[in-house]
């Protein structure tokens, strides 16, 4: 899959129509942007070009391997036993059981849960490597190699008054026990309103440089480094919030999903919003929770509590729904724990 894959198609669709354009939403971006601040939509060369490297690295991978990918795929035996084996074991506290979050690799799988710990099991030693304690309950996870990112909704005391505590997002990223950079938002502030973040989504980027933060507004690229905030994305629209997001495996593009099913795809090296896939689901009860990319990077499977949707990046359109599964609470109750 050639990065090009989304031109000139997709940039032809947004600019022909204004018939389904969401409303814009103006922000600091129109005004002269504070001292020390970083530009909105504007990633610096130096970090750009480092993305770009790792983009022809993967890309040039993946081409090479596209179809020793589905031939080593898990056969539905395999994956039902794996199922059975993670239901039947606990790596959490059996007195506040529950799994908030969950995200696995050939290497490691990591459990957050509702004990408050994040724990790291090595797979082939089938023996849990590290858990991280928290104060609050970890609810995005994303693992790269042995990078570990953990997203809180936490709330943070603005001051020592009887006032409520404002919920503000804190992601923290660990290598082993070492603790690599705590990046937290507390407010999102346009020409018109300031506002208070929910986490919605969070990726660490292939080059395991940076770590990228989903709001309900915005797209944050934050350098692992020095938890430097690089730039953000605003989303286009006013009248919806992103609900969940994934990075491409070759880290040049970002799928972001809103309330109303619309799939906003961000384009980092054109630093632009690239194009919009309408899911036609506008149904909030029934919103897109989920979304992932293909190994091989050609397509996109979005879930929302109906069904699952397979979508074909370069045609644009989605090309297989899956309905879900009957719903069984007792099941469902004895996976959760």
């Amino acid at each position: 899959l050639h990065y090009t894959f989304f031109c000139p198609k997709i940039r032809s669709a947004n600019t022909n129509t204004n018939a389904n354009k969401r409303p814009r939403v103006e922000t600091q971006t129109d005004q002269q942007q504070p001292p020390n601040q970083p530009k909105p939509s504007h990633i610096p060369p130096s970090h750009l070009q480092k993305m770009v490297t790792t983009w022809e690295s993967l890309s040039k991978h993946r081409k090479a391997n596209k179809k020793t990918i589905a031939s080593t795929a898990p056969t539905p035996e395999l994956l039902q036993s794996s199922l059975t084996q993670l239901s039947q074991t606990s790596y959490h506290k059996a007195t506040t059981s529950g799994i908030l979050a969950m995200v696995a690799s050939p290497e490691y799988i990591v459990t957050a849960g509702k004990d408050k710990n994040t724990c790291v099991l090595d797979r082939a030693a089938q023996q849990v490597i590290h858990t991280y304690k928290h104060t609050s309950p970890v609810r995005f996870l994303d693992l790269q190699g042995s990078l570990v990112a953990m997203g809180i909704d936490t709330p943070v005391t603005t001051a020592p008054s009887a006032a409520p505590a404002v919920p503000a997002i804190t992601v923290i990223v660990m290598k082993g026990d070492t603790q690599l950079c705590k990046i937290t938002l507390e407010s999102e502030t346009t020409t018109t309103e300031t506002t208070t973040p929910s986490l919605r989504g969070l990726s660490i980027h292939p080059s395991q440089e940076y770590v990228i933060i989903l709001t309900q507004n915005r797209v944050y690229i934050y350098a692992v480094d020095g938890q430097q905030l690089i730039t953000y994305f605003q989303s286009p629209s006013s009248a919806s919030e992103y609900q969940c997001g994934k990075i491409h495996p070759d880290g040049l593009i970002y799928c972001a999903i809103t309330s109303e099913g619309a799939l906003d795809l961000w384009d980092f090296k054109n630093q632009s919003l690239a194009s919009t896939m309408n899911s036609n689901n506008n149904n909030k009860t029934d919103a897109i929770t989920s979304v992932t990319f293909s190994p091989n990077g050609y397509h996109l499977a979005t879930v929302s509590s109906s069904a699952t949707t397979v979508w074909d990046l370069k045609k644009q359109a989605s090309i297989a729904t899956l309905p879900a599964p009957a719903d069984n609470s007792d099941s469902n109750n004895n996976n959760n724990n």
